[in-house]
């Protein structure tokens, strides 16, 4: 592993054991769902520690958006261009230093729902973290559909009304989201 991947996974992975990455960041940062909600004129989320935000509800960015970011939340977006999927993966702490356009979705995941889960203790093994900074992960049609439905589950299971076995419904599809995103990864990067 390079030097700097290392770095990267070092730095979302030390969000889990309380420490924060500042490194004199001049930047935005935006530690909770709530508090990214609030800044970007959404409503409330239904779920403090997990949302899936439509690019297209976003009414306005903060001044200071861009050029970087940085989210103290797990981050996924399902984005088209030119008429391809594509995601992108951020962990937490690392800087965003990409533009919003109309059309996709975004998950955000707070760690502390992972928390004593078995998703938590697989993280390391997806590279499409590691790589994040670099690569955009292309999904033709079938796979683009097949993750648009997984995020919408994701968002059914933290909708009202909430039952007792939300959170493990919620993490089940989370984990299936890596799993399938992590094929899809190899199959791009590593065939």
């Amino acid at each position: 592993m390079e030097a700097g991947k290392g770095e990267v996974i070092a730095a979302g992975f030390a969000y889990f054991y309380g420490m924060k990455r500042v490194d004199g960041f001049g930047g935005l940062v935006i530690d909770s769902i709530p508090e990214f909600c609030r800044l970007m004129e959404l409503p409330p989320p239904e779920h403090p520690l997990v949302s899936v935000i439509r690019f297209e509800l976003i009414k306005r960015l903060p001044a200071d958006w861009l050029p970087t970011v940085v989210l103290n939340f797990f981050s996924v977006w399902l984005k088209k261009e030119a008429d391809i999927g594509v995601m992108r993966f951020f962990l937490p702490g690392q800087p965003v230093e990409e533009k919003l356009n109309e059309c996709g979705c975004w998950l955000m995941i707070h760690p502390e729902l992972l928390w004593n889960y078995s998703v938590e203790k697989n993280l390391d093994q997806y590279g499409f973290f590691v790589d994040s900074v670099s690569a955009a992960l292309r999904l033709a049609g079938k796979e683009e559909r097949m993750i648009a439905g997984i995020l919408q589950n994701i968002e059914q299971e933290y909708l009202p009304p909430v039952s007792a076995c939300c959170q493990e419904a919620i993490l089940s599809h989370v984990e299936t989201l890596f799993i399938y995103a992590d094929r899809f990864y190899r199959r791009q990067f590593t065939s």
